[in-house]
Parts: C-alpha cells; sequence; structure tokens
C-alpha cells in the first residue's frame, strides 16, 4: 500500500513538473487521470501559494478551510484514503502532509479523484483597496493642481487647489499655490485672500509674505507692501530678493533715497543682481544724480551683457544728458538683442527728435506704433514731429488718434489746438486748448498758446492775462516774456516791455527779436544808447539781419541827442540794409531818406523818400510818408519824438 502510494506521488510530481514547462501532449498521453491529477496539483500550487505555510497539518478540517480559500475548485479526500496518508506520515513520524508539501512544490496526490464529491465554491473577495487619508487627498490635489498651474491651466489648477483646501483645510502650501493661480488670472482680490489665510495658518512663512507684499504693490497698497516685505526681511536678514523688491515698492512711491538704501543692501548680499543695479540706477537717474545712474546702468550691463532694459535705460539716461550718440548706441544695442522691444525704439526715436533728425525719429515712432498700435504717446510725438514739418494733415491724423487713445492728454490737445490756430480756426483753437487747460490746469504752454489766440482776435487783455499765468506757472519760459513784450510794446507800456524782453535775453542770451524790440523800446523811452547797444549786438549775431542795421541808422540819423546822432554811419547802415532787403524794404528806404537828410543831401532825402512812399499800401503809412516828404522839402531833417512810457504793472 505504501509502495502504491509512493508511486502515485512520483507519477503526479513528474506530470505537474512536465506541465509547468510547457511540454504540450503529456496529459494527453497518460490519459484522463493524468490530466485530472495536473489540474489537482494547479490547484494545490494555488493554495500553497496563498498560504504561504507548506508545514500546515492536513486534517478534513484544515482541507476544508484550505480548500475554500483556494483559487480553484476545491475537492476532498475520501476517508479511506487519509487513513493511508497517516499510516504513511506515522511511518516517517512526520506531519500528516508533509511528505507531499515539504518537498519542492509536490502535487497532492487524489487516486480516488473521480468518488471526490465538489464542495460548492464560496464568494471570492475582492481586492482589498487601501485606506487613503483626507490628508493624502489633500497632498495628491495640491500636486495635480501645482502640475497644471505649471503647464498655465490656472483655472483646472484652482479647481484642484479647492480639492485640496477642502481635504485638508490647513494646508498652508495649498493656499499659497491657489494664491499664484488667482494672481495670474489677475484676481488680485482672491489671490490676496488666500495669501492672508496662508498666513492666518502660518505667520513666519517668508514666501507668503513676500507674495502678499507684490499683490498689495500692485493694488499700490505701498504701506501694507512695506509692512509684508519688512517681515520677511526679519524673518531672513540675508535675503536679497526682499530688499530688492521693497526697494521698488519705495520707488513706487519716489522714495529714491529709501529705495536707494535698499537697493545698494540687495547688491551688498547678492553683487551679482543686475537687476538691483539697474533700479538702483533709475533712482540715482529720478534725484538727477546721471553719474550715479550711468554707473549702476554700466554695472549691470557687466553683469548681464544682454540686459536688454538696462541698455535702454542707459541709453535714455545719456540722451538726456546731453550725449546724444552715446544714447543711439545704447539704444540701437538694445534693439539688437530685443528687435520687438518696444520702448528702445521709443526712446531712440526721442534721442534722433534731439539730434534733429526728424526722418529718422519718424521713423521709429512708426515701428513703436506697429509693435503696439495703442501706444499714444507714440502717435503724439509723432504728430509733434509732423506739426513742426508743417505736415498738418500727417499731424491731425496722429493728433486725432492719440486723443482718441487719451482723451485727456493734454499735451495733444494743446499740438491739435495749436494746429487750428495756425489755419486761422480761432473756435476750434479755444476748444482744444480750453480742453487741455482743464485736463491740467499747470500746463503752461497751454496758456501760452491761448494767448496767441486772444492776441489774433485782438483781445490783448485776455492774451496779457493768459500770458502772466503762463509765466507764474513756468518763469523761464521765455517765449512767453517775448510775446506779452510784444504786447506791452503795441500798447506803449515801454518799461514793461523792456523788463519782458531783457528776461528773455537772460535765459536766452542770443535771442535776436528781444534784443531787436527792445532796442526799439529803449529808443522810445529816449534811451537811444541803450538802443544802439542793442542793434549792434544784433548784428554781432547776424551780420545779415536787415532790421538792425535798418533801426541802427535811423538812430543815428534821427536822435534828438546832437552828441549821439551821427549822419555818415546813418547812410552807411540804412544802405546797408537797403541793399540786403534788396531795396524792397519801404521802411529801410525811408531811413536812408532821412539819413540823407541828416546830411543835408535833400534832393537824395526827397527821392528815396517819394520811392518808400510809392511801395506803401497802407494809407496811415502813407499820411506818415507824406509828412516826412514836405520835411524833406523844406530841408528840414526829421526827430525822432520821445515818448513817456508808463511803469511796469506791479502784478506782473
Amino acid at each position: 500500500m505504501y509502495r502504491s502510494i509512493r508511486g502515485s506521488k512520483v507519477l503526479c510530481f513528474l506530470l505537474a513538473i512536465l506541465e509547468l514547462r510547457g511540454i504540450s501532449g503529456v496529459s494527453t498521453a497518460f490519459g484522463g487521470a493524468a490530466r485530472r491529477r495536473s489540474v489537482t496539483y494547479t490547484t494545490a500550487i494555488e493554495q500553497t501559494l496563498h498560504n504561504q505555510n507548506f508545514d500546515r497539518p492536513t486534517n478534513s478540517k484544515v482541507n476544508r478551510r484550505n480548500s475554500e480559500t483556494s483559487g480553484s475548485a476545491p475537492f476532498l479526500v475520501s476517508s479511506g484514503r487519509r487513513r493511508q496518508f497517516r499510516t504513511a506520515s506515522r511511518r516517517k513520524n512526520t506531519e500528516p502532509w508533509s511528505c507531499i508539501v515539504n518537498t519542492s512544490l509536490q502535487p497532492v496526490v487524489r487516486e480516488d479523484i473521480d468518488r471526490a464529491t465538489p464542495v460548492p465554491k464560496s464568494p471570492q473577495p475582492g481586492p482589498v483597496e487601501p485606506i487613503v487619508t483626507d490628508t493624502e487627498k489633500g497632498a495628491i490635489a495640491y500636486k495635480r493642481g501645482r502640475d497644471r498651474f505649471l503647464y498655465g491651466d490656472f483655472d483646472a489648477a484652482i479647481s484642484d487647489l479647492n480639492d485640496s483646501i477642502r481635504h485638508n483645510p490647513t494646508s498652508v502650501d495649498a493656499y499659497i499655490a491657489r494664491g499664484d493661480a488667482w494672481k495670474e488670472k489677475g484676481n488680485l482680490e482672491a489671490s490676496l485672500t488666500d495669501y492672508s489665510k496662508s498666513l492666518q495658518l502660518d505667520p513666519q512663512h517668508e514666501q507668503a509674505l513676500i507674495r502678499r507684499a507684490t499683490v498689495r504693490q500692485q493694488k499700490r497698497d505701498f504701506a501694507g507692501a512695506i509692512e509684508d516685505f519688512s517681515s520677511a526681511i526679519h524673518l531672513n536678514s540675508k535675503a536679497a530678493t526682499s530688499y530688492y523688491l521693497r526697494g521698488i515698492t519705495r520707488y513706487s512711491q519716489r522714495h529714491y533715497d529709501a529705495a536707494i538704501t535698499d537697493f545698494s543692501e540687495a547688491v551688498r548680499l547678492d553683487p551679482t543682481h543686475a537687476k538691483a543695479y539697474a533700479y538702483r540706477g533709475d533712482a540715482w537717474h529720478e534725484k538727477g544724480n546721471f553719474p550715479e545712474s550711468l554707473a549702476d546702468y554700466s554695472k549691470a550691463l557687466e553683469i548681464d551683457p544682454k540686459y536688454v532694459k538696462a541698455y535702454t535705460r542707459r541709453g535714455e539716461t545719456r540722451r538726456q544728458s546731453g550725449d546724444i550718440e552715446a544714447a543711439i548706441r545704447d539704444l540701437t544695442e538694445a534693439i539688437h538683442l530685443n528687435p520687438k522691444y518696444v520702448s528702445a525704439y521709443y526712446y531712440r526715436a526721442g534721442a534722433w527728435k534731439a539730434k534733429q533728425d526728424f526722418e529718422a525719429a519718424i521713423q521709429d515712432y512708426t515701428v513703436v506704433i506697429r509693435l503696439n498700435s495703442k501706444h499714444a504717446k507714440a502717435h503724439l510725438f509723432r504728430g509733434v514731429i509732423q506739426f513742426e514739418l508743417g505736415r498738418f494733415d500727417a499731424a491731425l491724423n496722429d493728433l486725432n488718434e492719440a486723443i482718441r487713445l487719451d482723451p485727456h492728454n493734454a499735451m495733444a490737445l494743446n499740438t491739435r489746438g495749436c494746429i487750428a490756430l495756425v489755419k486761422g480756426n480761432h473756435d476750434d483753437a479755444l476748444k482744444d486748448l480750453n480742453e487741455a487747460i482743464r485736463f491740467d490746469p499747470k500746463y503752461a504752454r497751454a496758456y501760452n498758446n491761448r494767448a496767441a489766440v486772444w492776441d489774433q482776435r485782438g483781445d490783448n487783455d485776455a492774451a496779457l492775462q493768459d500770458l502772466t499765468k503762463t509765466l507764474r506757472l513756468d518763469p523761464k519760459f521765455s517765449m512767453a516774456y517775448l510775446s506779452r513784450g510784444k504786447i506791452e510794446f503795441q500798447r506803449e507800456n515801454f518799461a514793461a516791455a523792456i523788463d519782458d524782453f531783457s528776461h528773455v535775453i537772460r535765459l536766452e542770451p542770443n535771442q535776436i527779436a528781444a534784443r531787436l524790440i527792445r532796442g526799439l523800446a529803449k529808443s522810445k523811452t529816449g534811451d537811444f544808447g541803450g538802443a544802439i547797444v542793442d542793434f549792434h549786438d544784433v548784428i554781432g549775431l547776424d551780420s545779415q539781419n536787415t532790421e538792425a542795421h535798418s533801426h541802427l541808422a535811423a538812430v543815428y540819423a534821427a536822435c534828438p541827442d546832437d552828441g549821439i546822432r551821427d549822419g555818415k554811419r546813418a547812410v552807411e547802415f540804412a544802405t546797408k540794409a537797403c541793399e540786403l532787403s534788396n531795396w524792397k524794404d519801404p521802411s529801410a528806404i525811408a531811413v536812408l531818406a532821412s539819413a540823407y537828410a541828416e546830411n543835408g543831401a535833400w534832393e537824395n532825402a526827397v527821392k528815396r523818400q517819394t520811392e518808400a512812399i510809392q511801395m506803401l499800401t497802407d494809407g496811415t503809412e502813407k499820411q506818415t510818408g507824406n509828412a516826412r516828404l514836405e520835411l524833406y522839402k523844406q530841408q528840414k531833417p526829421y526827430r525822432d519824438p520821445i515818448h513817456t512810457s508808463k511803469a511796469v504793472p506791479p502784478d506782473r
């Protein structure tokens, strides 16, 4: 009996090995019994692997329990066969199944399998789901949200981070990440709320403080931003970035000294911080310290030779400091590094304009507009240049667009008003200039230009009022002094006129018109010596100035002061004036007539005076000319009258 059992075991073992190695046809060759043994062996393998205990005792209860947990259809071994196993095990002094299971995956012998009774299969338990906590769910949602944020899908990121916060309401990182997403979407309020919530959970979180500060800065809550940056610096005094960002905030408040202090600390902590050098250069620029500004921009470029903004800022600073060629080089390099950088073209256009290369300036402004059609200032300044070049229609197109983009742009309204003034459209001019003054009550040039409208309309009082307002706003506006002086001269307020012209000359020593009219005003008040000096100065500045030669000749010919009159010099300067005007200026010819009269050359005096009268068209001027002609016919010279000038108004 023992041998038969043993033989069956060996046969099943060999068959199982062949089956496992995939040798085809073995089961068929050994008949149905072999197939059944093979199936039983596979069931035993699965059962053994599932139990993971090869020395478990095998009795009816254990066998049933093992069969119930097996992956194949379970079977019972007959009671007679169990007695045989127990006898064999006693002989070997082993547990009943040890002779089978303790070998390497030996098969279970069931020669009487046909008599075995199947046991109903028990329900199979499904795979055990791992238990995931809310904290773990929150972490998974957070990671997914951060990944979506990095890919630019901010809405999906916010949705994931909402889930993360729902599962883990104390997650500081989730609030910060959601705040970042809201910020990228432009919702600064939601961003600020999330950063503040993260700081409620962790008041010492440096990055949350910095992030909230940047949002506050964008919302122009500069005090709150500085408070947050200062708290971050208190937590980490060696972080150059916090000083740099606080410096930018202080710069935005125009607290340039405090900003410079912060930028200086940033570069001390991080000597390679190119942006801190550049922004410190901006602060020096705003303080008017161009050498320090240029030094910082150069240092930034030494650290980062491709820093486009640093080239642009240094170029604009050089333009403002008068180094136009160097400015153009810097701005051109910025454009080379970034051909689409609008600011570089914009500032280079200003440099071309300063160089009087108006066509190049127009070309750069055109590029700015092509890159950014809504750049109101590019339209404005291109329009201003077109106006200065006399291209009024092109100027109007640009100015209209500038005003459409920025309806409150006082400079655009002022310039458009000037075009209307030049064209004689006084109503349109007044409308634009009034609007410019309404939007900018301190815009001195708008008052000056409105005064010109009043002057052309003959309203001298309104013109003087606007010019006085102009000079109160801008005491160095020389052209306003010149305009007011001319009106005062016309009103025969010569002292006031002389005072205004003297202001012009102090501001612009080479101003010819102011010296010329001041000389006339002095001669009217009897200051003939002062008049002669002014006329000679004009000739020194412009040797071909017809009026200066003519007025100087008039003083030498008709001055009431015998010590100043000089007929010979009068003829000399009067003849030069006539030659400069090609003998087409009746006033110059009339002065030559008075010079001849001073010399007693009455025939020449009558001849030239007659020529002058024939060239006159104004009735009043002809009447005055005829009166002088009668003097010369009577062999009497002409003498200039001395006017009594009014005092300078006290409110000027």
